[in-house]
Parts: C-alpha cells; sequence; structure tokens
C-alpha cells in the first residue's frame, strides 16, 4: 500500500512539472518533438508560463466546451512573436491540452542554448531589473544616475539635472526580467550598434 501511494504521488509529481495556470484553468504541455528530454522541457515551460502568469497577460476564452484558445492581451516579448506563441488548446477528461510545435521548441531550444551559455549576462540584467524595482534607486546619487540610463550626446550634468524626474518616471511601474529563451545573437553593425 505504501509503495503504490508513493508512487501515485511520484507519478502526480512528474506530471505536473508539464503544467500552468491561468486563473483556475489548468493546462499541460503536448509537445509535437516527443524527442526533447524532460529536463529542456522543464525549462521551455518554465521560461513560457513565467511570461504569461506574472502579470495577468493571458486569457482563456473557450470555443466549445472541449476547446478553446489563449488570448495573450499584451503579450510582445521576444522569442513570442505572435506567429510562435502557443494558443489553441483542447480539453480530454478535464484536462486541457497546449500543443508546442516543433517549430517552436526548436526556435526556444536554440535561444535557452545561447542562455546557458551567457548565464553571466542574464544575471547582470536581472541584478539590474531588481535594482530598478527597489527602494534604493530613490537613494541613487546625482553622479551615478548616468549609470543607470544613457542617452546619446547627453552630458554628465544634464544627467545628474533629470535625476528627480527619471526616477519619478521608472519608480510606478513594475518592471520584469526578460525571459531566458529571448536571448538572441546577431551580427556585429546589426541596426547601427
Amino acid at each position: 500500500m505504501k509503495k503504490r501511494v508513493l508512487l501515485t504521488i511520484i507519478f502526480s509529481v512528474s506530471l505536473n512539472a508539464f503544467c500552468f495556470n491561468i486563473g483556475t484553468n489548468t493546462f499541460e504541455f503536448v509537445f509535437e518533438d516527443t524527442g526533447i528530454p524532460n529536463d529542456k522541457k522543464l525549462q521551455i515551460v518554465t521560461d513560457f508560463t513565467d511570461i504569461i502568469t506574472r502579470c495577468d497577460l493571458a486569457e482563456v476564452n473557450y470555443t466549445t466546451s472541449t476547446n478553446g484558445y489563449i488570448r495573450y492581451k499584451t503579450l510582445h516579448l521576444e522569442p513570442y512573436p505572435d506567429r510562435k506563441t502557443p494558443k489553441k488548446f483542447y480539453q480530454i477528461h478535464g484536462t486541457n491540452y497546449l500543443s508546442i510545435s516543433k517549430i517552436i521548441s526548436d526556435d526556444l531550444l536554440q535561444r535557452l542554448t545561447i542562455h546557458n551559455t551567457y548565464t553571466n549576462v542574464y544575471l547582470k540584467c536581472t541584478n539590474f531589473v531588481n535594482y530598478l524595482n527597489s527602494d534604493d534607486l530613490q537613494n541613487i546619487s546625482s553622479n551615478d544616475i548616468k549609470n543607470v540610463y544613457y542617452c546619446t550626446g547627453i552630458s554628465e550634468e544634464i544627467h545628474k539635472f533629470h535625476k528627480k524626474d527619471f526616477v519619478d518616471a521608472i519608480e510606478p511601474l513594475v518592471l520584469y526580467n526578460p525571459p531566458k529563451s529571448s536571448f538572441y545573437i546577431m551580427e556585429t553593425g546589426f541596426n547601427g550598434i
């Protein structure tokens, strides 16, 4: 009896690893590419759910009693442009299934590999976002304001002069770290950079 209970708990936990909620609706991911290892699936699921659940960006719409679609209110972050965002789901025995196509999973896995190569860059980014969300921004010195935002051709004196305006503009915002799968590599010189 104890073995059966333990097995049920482990099985339930492993199934929940690929699930997420929007409100009271639970969704389970189904991957078209069945060859993706579970640790990679978990990376995709974790990154995706972090984006859509962090600030009420998604709304569930049932078109019939067994299927529907997810409407993303303001989901414009890379790597989920409109054409790649999983939307349609179907329901079997009370469980909603959201399919991840091979095209989407291939792209996300490539981007997550880039992230995993440059974790130090992501850590610096998250530290910066956390700093902007913290009360420490209120205490920033006039000398350090130039290290927080950049405008081409603006002198240090003008940065100092506009410190209060900048802090007042940032303070009411809630900023989020970028998705781990939003990283990609551009050619040097792209867009004049």
